[in-house]
């Protein structure tokens, strides 16, 4: 296929517009659509469980392919959003793999996870291009083409704040050792159980430990408030694609305390204060203290410019090119 004046894309997005849930996504398709000679357009799947809802949204989206006609359909997430996507059009496809569509997820039915898992790997079989947050993600895929393209973080969004301001207008003390931890929608696939007992265990040692748990409750927009005013950022997941969680703490110079999990020590390569760990109580709560300690910045902001969303957004728009060449 000739290389069009303007590239329109479709992207397909799990859920709503509204809120943090998949936010990384929403900013991708955004700045894609910032990119010369691009358009984009957003469909947001209302379902992925219903039939009655998924035949309606059947409907509705191959009424905007009839209007927007785009040149490629950019599916967001594997399992049911991937599986619609290829059935509902002969239009070209991309996926993007970001974690739990193949990743074995804690605490989440095995019938459901399984379901879900298998749509994933048979939806790459219509794909034209594959694509996965991490080298890890992309090892679990049984077929096709696959680039490794993490998901960016929004630099424009998470930026630098003063520590004490940022503490003075969420009203933490300035003695207070904050402890931040993104739970999601998830919290025992996250690992909150390991968390709670690695502060507990970091507590014997250290006063005045708080730790605040985001379990969506915190505004996007509020994020990089309370990432600019905690102490450390601990993850603990058992299974991850691409954490944006991580990029996001870095972006704001924020310590990480981590266990491996999906890309995070090829993130935080070069990162100082960073502690990454086993995945014990123990090991986590020393790493806690260590970094509560020295109460020091990270230079994280520096080493994770690569992943500026707008970086990875050129990327995709080079990926794209390219397979609208080959075909």
């Amino acid at each position: 296929m000739d290389e069009p004046k303007i590239m329109r894309i479709l992207y397909v997005i799990p859920g709503d517009p509204d809120g943090y849930s998949m936010k990384f996504a929403k900013q991708e398709a955004y700045w894609v659509g910032q990119m010369p000679s691009v358009e984009v357009e957003t469909f947001y799947l209302a379902s992925r469980t219903s039939p009655i809802i998924l035949l309606k949204e059947l409907k509705r989206l191959r009424r905007l392919i009839q209007t927007f006609q785009p040149h490629l359909i950019h599916a967001q997430f594997g399992t049911m959003t991937a599986f619609f996507c290829a059935v509902s059009t002969q239009v070209p496809l991309v996926i993007t793999y970001r974690g739990s569509d193949l990743n074995p997820a804690v605490g989440m039915n095995q019938t459901r996870w399984w379901a879900g898992y298998l749509l994933s790997q048979l939806a790459a079989l219509r794909a034209s291009h594959l694509i996965c947050v991490s080298e890890e993600l992309a090892h679990r895929l049984w077929w096709g083409k696959v680039s490794v393209i993490p998901s960016g973080v929004d630099l424009t969004v998470f930026q630098l704040q003063s520590y004490e301001a940022a503490r003075s207008q969420i009203g933490w003390g300035i003695d207070e050792r904050v402890v931040f931890f993104y739970a999601g929608a998830s919290p025992q696939h996250k690992g909150i159980g390991l968390v709670e007992a690695a502060v507990e265990y970091a507590s014997r040692t250290l006063q005045n430990i708080r730790l605040v748990v985001a379990k969506g409750d915190i505004p996007f927009e509020q994020m990089p408030l309370f990432m600019n005013a905690a102490d450390c950022l601990v993850l603990a997941s058992y299974k991850e694609g691409s954490p944006n969680v991580t990029k996001e703490a870095m972006a704001c110079n924020l310590p990480v305390v981590t266990v491996e999990a999906g890309d995070v020590v090829k993130q935080l390569t070069g990162v100082f204060p960073t502690e990454i760990v086993p995945r014990d109580a123990a090991a986590l709560g020393d790493a806690l203290v260590r970094v509560l300690l020295e109460r020091k910045r990270s230079n994280g902001r520096e080493m994770v410019k690569h992943l500026d969303v707008q970086c990875i957004a050129s990327q995709l728009v080079q990926t794209y090119q390219r397979i609208l060449k080959r075909l």
